[in-house]
């Protein structure tokens, strides 16, 4: 999530005056962090169902202002909610601590939430047969471990990656410096591929 600005910053100001009474009693802060966050994001595998089963959990047991204080900290990576303890909002130590622990785990969670095919690991091995020749044999592990197997020709890749370049260039908006930066990758190793193609061809 990009740093909050001054309208998140006020957003969260809102909700902790809501939700720190809650915050000044440690059993509910051990509930919270043992009971809830490290129960359902640590010691279970995150599913499809792990943001939707927090929401309810935290909600039920400690009331509507908890679940969106807690969830809007959680949204937002380790250098971004300096800015809230600058602007006063929450206790420095223990919700710093409570994001870097458990940060990237919901990360997992509501990624898999608001996209559910989308995959977390891609692995191919390139197979080379007398009967067959070329081809690809692909796996890929989506966010709740269903995972898809695939055979495909090496043409079918560069098809493939053709399609989705093109679909890269219908987003209206400025894309973000990550996106710059992996198109900056690929154009350098399809050069690189292209010269040894090329290399072989002259030889």
């Amino acid at each position: 999530m990009n740093v909050p600005k001054k309208d998140a910053i006020k957003s969260m100001k809102e909700m902790w005056k809501k939700a720190k009474k809650e915050f000044g009693n440690n059993k509910f802060k051990e509930d919270i962090d043992l009971n809830i966050l490290k129960r359902y994001l640590i010691e279970k595998d995150i599913d499809i169902l792990t943001f939707n089963e927090l929401s309810r959990t935290i909600s039920e047991k400690h009331g509507l202002d908890v679940k969106n204080f807690l969830f809007n900290l959680l949204l937002n990576n380790p250098d971004s909610i300096q800015l809230f303890f600058k602007a006063g909002v929450g206790e420095k130590n223990y919700l710093t601590y409570l994001n870097k622990k458990y940060y990237k785990s919901f990360e997992t969670a509501k990624n898999l939430y608001t996209y559910p095919i989308r995959w977390k690991l891609l692995t191919t091995e390139l197979v080379q047969s007398k009967d067959r020749g070329v081809f690809f044999s692909s796996r890929i592990v989506r966010y709740d471990n269903r995972m898809l197997s695939f055979e495909s020709l090496p043409n079918d890749y560069l098809i493939l990656i053709s399609h989705f370049i093109n679909k890269l260039g219908e987003i209206k908006t400025e894309p973000e410096n990550k996106l710059m930066e992996e198109l900056d990758k690929l154009k350098l190793l399809i050069d690189d591929i292209k010269k040894r193609y090329q290399k072989i061809k002259n030889e």
